[in-house]
């Protein structure tokens, strides 16, 4: 990858007003450019990562208003990369019908990067989960808490260093997900997390004024098995068969909530 006072010229035949925007606005926070396949993707200096962002949503010839996912990548070992993490964002213009990622790379040493959430709401529970499993922090973020751990988890499971066999036991679940003033007479239950209303295990609380839902919290964790960190240590035909398994659960799996039991 470009350092930050390299810029990386485009390779032939790259070209589009999405790029001309960025170099024009960004100068050489613009690190790297690359097309795949008609998938264009661009790398910015972290520094420029907001502004960035900010661009390709308002500037008119771009447009990308529809924020699509946003990830955190674990580079360890990959010995050409400057920076061990990065964080990449999709989004996709539903006036231009064209598609772009944005990548910027986070230092190991300092990882951490100004959330988007002013930008893309959306971002909010992306950006939190990529802090629970890469341990990438979101600058600005309103409510950067774990995701799809347990407040007793210890550490981000999905860094390529976290030790796969490593388990941390949920004892108690969390009581309240929403804070509800003492001398409220507010209703608070809890729908899950195995209401006939909800489509497997899944925990919402809900403050009700009557039978109005003043406000409403979820808790997602009971549903992911982070299928992606066993397949990483797993051959991909023994992997496979994963996906085919049974939905029975237990608890504490490898991101500490819950996790397929295998039938085989």
């Amino acid at each position: 990858m470009a350092s930050a006072t390299e810029v990386a010229a485009p390779p032939a035949g790259v070209s589009g007003p999405a790029v001309r925007v960025l170099r024009e606005n960004l100068g050489d926070q613009v690190l790297k450019v690359e097309e795949f396949r008609g998938d264009l993707a661009i790398t910015v200096a972290r520094q420029a990562w907001v502004e960035a962002g900010q661009l390709l949503r308002d500037h008119p010839e771009l447009d990308f208003k529809l924020f699509l996912d946003l990830c955190g990548v674990d580079y360890l070992d990959k010995d050409d990369r400057d920076q061990r993490f990065e964080v990449v964002l999709h989004l996709y213009s539903v006036s231009k019908k064209h598609h772009i990622r944005l990548k910027t790379p986070v230092p190991e040493s300092d990882a951490r990067v100004d959330t988007l959430t002013g930008l893309f709401k959306g971002a909010n529970w992306f950006e939190r989960e990529a802090w629970d499993l890469y341990g990438i922090v979101f600058a600005g973020h309103p409510r950067l808490e774990r995701l799809l751990t347990h407040d007793e988890f210890v550490g981000h499971p999905m860094r390529k260093d976290y030790p796969t066999a490593r388990r941390h036991v949920l004892k108690s679940p969390k009581e309240r997900l929403l804070h509800v003033p003492g001398d409220s007479e507010h209703v608070l239950i809890n729908i899950g997390p195995s209401h006939p209303t909800m489509h497997g295990t899944f925990r919402v609380q809900a403050l009700l004024d009557g039978e109005t839902i003043k406000d409403a919290e979820a808790e997602i964790g009971y549903m992911h098995r982070n299928f992606e960190k066993m397949a990483a240590r797993t051959p991909r035909p023994r992997s496979a068969t994963c996906t085919a398994t049974s939905r029975r659960w237990r608890r504490s799996g490898p991101t500490g909530r819950s996790s397929p039991t295998p039938t085989a």
